[in-house]
């Protein structure tokens, strides 16, 4: 299957736009980086209780050609199954290079989609991964606050509808916004607890790339690698009632609750899986109603449908989803 791109190059003299070819999948992955292009801010957000949707996807990584096909294959059945990303796409991490990611989601979507990114560690780690994913975040509508000094753009709150949306940079040291090694640091944990404390939205998400509570891969290096600050990390969620933390880091799909002595068991941990590494690909649709959250995933593999594989519903405003116990123990829909 050949693919129309417009491709754009950076020379010295500045942005020049090349124009347009028609390629086969042997030269998907040879887009060069290009200065991101004007967020749509003339959008309205929904209304508040108008319902509105929204899709969670992590893990893509489409600088190599495989991942690439794989990932405008989850695009496509996205668009054949829910009828594309809804009101924008919760990006959970690890889209490097992340101009790449943006080409090919206004390719299935369209030039003034929406998505908002989470940086992962592989999008930390390199500087010209962070320069773009720090501009393009700074142009993004809706934003009701910015992030901690020294992460500004890379960590920032907005609101939808009558949801109220977190985006959490784990690579934030307090200093700056990609040494880290996957944490919610003091600084970020601050900012993060006034955020909650002043947003008066009835639904709440938070997303971050590394889970708190990882199941298969990266067991001992997630957020678990750093307990007190996890433990405290998830009090708080479950304390303020948020509904879901999205994740990925795993590239496997799974959500669970954890519930303890210390806190309510409310907040669902939703790691997204992946949209182009792996054997399998997920996508998570969402639907905010007025009374309740409906959550939809998908599961399949390139150039095979994609089928619904889990989904369940979370009413707006319950304190307790389920219980777990004082011992602690995971609530699990489990992985795959």
């Amino acid at each position: 299957m050949r693919s129309l791109v417009c491709v754009a190059v950076v020379l010295f003299a500045g942005l020049i736009i090349v124009g347009c070819t028609s390629y086969g999948p042997s030269q998907a992955n040879q887009i060069e980086m290009y200065v991101p292009e004007a967020v749509d801010t003339d959008k309205s957000p929904a209304a508040p209780g108008e319902p509105f949707r929204f899709t969670v996807m992590a893990d893509n990584r489409p600088k190599r050609a495989s991942r690439r096909a794989a990932f405008q294959w989850t695009l496509q059945e996205m668009n054949r199954l829910v009828d594309g990303e809804g009101a924008f796409v919760l990006m959970a991490g690890d889209f490097d290079p992340p101009w790449m990611t943006d080409h090919d989601f206004r390719a299935a979507f369209g030039a003034d989609m929406l998505w908002y990114p989470a940086v992962g560690n592989h999008d930390a780690e390199n500087r010209e991964y962070m320069a773009w994913v720090r501009d393009r975040s700074s142009r993004l509508p809706f934003i009701v606050r910015q992030g901690p000094p020294g992460s500004e753009t890379t960590t920032y709150s907005f609101d939808y509808g009558s949801a109220h949306f977190i985006v959490l940079n784990q690579y934030y040291t307090g200093q700056d916004d990609h040494s880290g090694k996957g944490d919610v640091c003091d600084g970020l944990y601050e900012w993060l607890r006034a955020d909650l404390e002043a947003t008066d939205q009835p639904v709440i998400f938070v997303v971050g790339h590394e889970p708190a509570y990882p199941q298969g891969r990266h067991v001992g290096n997630s957020l678990d690698q750093y307990r007190n600050n996890r433990d405290r990390f998830w009090k708080l969620l479950n304390d303020r009632g948020v509904i879901a933390f999205f994740c990925g880091h795993t590239h496997s799909y799974g959500r669970l609750q954890q519930g303890s002595s210390e806190w309510p068991t409310v907040t669902w941990q939703v790691d997204a899986g992946n949209c182009g590494q792996g054997r399998t690909q997920t996508f998570v649709d969402v639907s905010v109603s007025g009374d309740v959250v409906v959550f939809d995933t998908y599961c399949g593999s390139t150039n095979k449908e994609f089928t619904k594989c889990d989904t369940w519903t979370v009413p707006i405003g319950q304190v307790t989803t389920s219980v777990s116990g004082p011992t602690g123990e995971a609530l699990s829909a489990g992985v795959f």
